[in-house]
């Protein structure tokens, strides 16, 4: 394990002595609540595939983009106490990071990926997988963290490098906003956005009213679950008294937006994180929410990353670099001819980029991808996986699969184990403009509808 994985394995050597403790306790009480998780994709992994044809298919490649895990809140404790009648819980990691919870959940996914891999005969049963996978992360914390675990799933031990750049320093592959046409890309980003607010940055709020209303309760002490305290001060701040403004961003960002409903989303976001986390009840907002709450309060995030991130021109910007090295990878791999500005290696079975959800929200957007998955829609929880399949059948025509799979909120929060009798949710995606034969999209179309989405004036080096 290089230095920086070593680093980060030693942050929770000790947590995982403790963590091994509480899945054995979690078992049993697993087994009672029978892991029974839909799975929507239309064959599970390992199963035999035909085309519409007929034909049958064989795995040859998977590119993964993929959120980083379960985190802490982005926000230190001193910005989100004010808004709230009690203190914010206290994270044993600072604001951003991976935690260990969230580590082992990676694993599990990791370990999960190897084995289906395995069964569709794309990695070996045994031994290292070094020479045929590679990761690339963005340089948080929480991005390396998750990659080092997915390593460690996937590996069995063996060394897995992850690929990375300095802490801190800025990956304009995860975050391409940052590129030299960035002025024309913050211009064109916030008449988008301005469009889609109807000149109104408080519109939003209006139409999420009822969603902000529910989380002020929670804020303030109430919700269905308990009952109201009229002992509690009332917090310092109130989410509708936010002053609703959008204006250009800087560095690494687009645009500024803030608000009751861009607030809100990061509190629903730091919800489903305590809740992820397998933090007690008690502290899981304040004790005020359960699971149903949680998803329902969720729609806040959805609906801000409607606007914010599927807004077809910030997705173009946020996207289209990263689409674009997608598509290299992919007609390398299919047709053998090598190319610059490709992800990994050549002869590499596996890539993985471990990124954001704002990856994964542009990306869906650039090729109009929709989902419901573990009864959320359009949503994007950590560890979730949008990943790219190359088939090729027995004549040598090779297709395109887009499967989006993610640990259901239950196996999240109760460390389970992954397996084929627990899998993750999964959904079998449908690329509007590629007709599907079998679930398949034929490579020439599928690359016709990527390359239609992308914009060539966002793509790095253009």
């Amino acid at each position: 394990m290089n230095k920086r994985g070593a680093t980060i394995q030693s942050q929770w050597n000790a947590a995982r002595h403790t963590i091994y403790e509480a899945i054995a306790r979690r078992a049993a009480h697993a087994a009672l609540l029978g892991a029974v998780i839909v799975i929507f994709a239309a064959t599970l992994p390992g199963q035999s595939r035909a085309s519409g044809q007929g034909l049958q298919q064989r795995l040859e490649f998977a590119l993964i983009v993929s959120r980083h895990g379960v985190r802490s809140p982005l926000a230190a404790n001193t910005r989100l106490d004010p808004y709230s009648a009690i203190p914010w819980p206290r994270w044993d990691v600072a604001p951003g990071e991976l935690t260990a919870h969230g580590y082992e959940l990676l694993v599990s996914f990791g370990a999960y990926d190897r084995r289906w891999f395995t069964e569709d005969g794309l990695l070996p049963a045994a031994g290292c997988v070094d020479r045929l996978v590679s990761i690339d992360a963005d340089s948080d914390q929480r991005t390396v963290a998750s990659g080092e675990a997915l390593a460690e799933g996937l590996s069995h031990g063996c060394h897995l490098k992850v690929h990375a750049r300095p802490q801190g320093e800025l990956d304009t592959l995860f975050h391409p906003d940052a590129s030299p046409a960035g002025a024309e890309a913050r211009e064109g980003a916030l008449e988008s956005l301005r469009k889609g607010l109807n000149g109104d940055p408080n519109s939003v709020s209006s139409v999420n009213r009822r969603l902000l209303d529910e989380m002020q309760e929670v804020l303030d002490g109430c919700s269905i679950v308990t009952a109201c305290s009229s002992e509690l001060p009332p917090p310092a701040k109130q989410l509708l008294e936010i002053p609703a403004t959008l204006k250009p961003g800087n560095y690494a960002h687009l645009f500024e937006m803030h608000g009751p409903l861009a607030t809100g989303s990061s509190f629903a976001e730091d919800f489903l994180m305590e809740y992820a986390n397998g933090d007690s009840m008690s502290s899981v907002g304040w004790g005020r929410l359960d699971e149903e709450h949680i998803r329902r309060l969720l729609g806040l995030h959805t609906a801000y990353f409607s606007l914010t991130h599927r807004t077809p021109f910030v997705a173009q910007v946020e996207a289209s670099n990263l689409l674009e090295r997608i598509l290299r990878t992919l007609n390398q791999e299919i047709t053998g001819e090598r190319a610059i500005g490709t992800l990994g290696d050549p002869g590499k079975r596996v890539v993985i980029l471990v990124g954001h959800d704002t990856n994964l929200a542009a990306l869906a957007a650039l090729l109009q991808l929709h989902w419901t998955v573990d009864g959320r829609a359009d949503d994007t929880p950590p560890g979730a996986e949008l990943q790219f399949l190359v088939f090729r059948d027995e004549r040598g025509h090779a297709s395109i699969r887009l499967r989006y799979m993610v640990q259901t909120l239950t196996q999240m929060r109760n460390l389970q184990s992954l397996s084929r009798r627990n899998p993750p949710a999964q959904l079998d995606l449908v690329v509007p403009g590629c007709p599907p034969a079998g679930g398949l999209c034929a490579w020439s179309d599928f690359r016709h509808v990527a390359e239609s989405a992308i914009n060539p004036a966002f793509i790095e080096g253009h």
